[in-house]
This record gives C-alpha cells, sequence and structure tokens, in this order.
C-alpha cells in the first residue's frame, strides 16, 4: 500500500505536463518555435548572420518555390514591413 502512495504523487505530476508529439517536434526542425518573439518586429531589423543556413525572408510579391523542406525557416514580412509570421518550410 505504501508503493501506492508514493507513486500516486509521480503520476499526477506527468499528468500534469503536455505531452510532446513527435508531429510537433518534427513540425519545429527549423527552430520556428524560438524566433516567434521576431513576430510584429521591423524586418529592417533584422541580423542575416543570426538566422539559420537555409533561411529565407518572404516579403510581398517575392516568388519562392513551393518544395516543403522542413529545416528552412521562413520569415513572413507584410507590406508594413513587420515581421507577420515565422515557420518552417
Amino acid at each position: 500500500m505504501k508503493k501506492i502512495i508514493a507513486i500516486f504523487p509521480l503520476a499526477l505530476l506527468t499528468a500534469c505536463q503536455a505531452p510532446v508529439s513527435l508531429e510537433d517536434t518534427a513540425q519545429d526542425q527549423c527552430g520556428a518555435g524560438s524566433r516567434q518573439h521576431l513576430v510584429g518586429t521591423q524586418a529592417s531589423n533584422l541580423d542575416p548572420s543570426a538566422l539559420p543556413e537555409f533561411s529565407r525572408v518572404i516579403a510581398p510579391g517575392t516568388m519562392v518555390t513551393r518544395d516543403y523542406r522542413p529545416m528552412r525557416l521562413n520569415i513572413y514580412v507584410g507590406n508594413s514591413g513587420q515581421i507577420e509570421r515565422v515557420d518552417c518550410g
């Protein structure tokens, strides 16, 4: 009985954690999750040397390929010059 009581609090703690699925990990192979702070900032303040090797800044009217590359970081810039979205692909 004591073993069950000792394990019960641990089970509660693990139940409170958000599960990390393989799909979530695969969707952020480029590190977009850690760069969400860029959204809303001016693209002119972006330091290209701080970006991963396979990155692209996409301004309105910019022609881009539509192939999906999970390691490529995409930074979308709006008409106002502000970064609107950061994702992989």
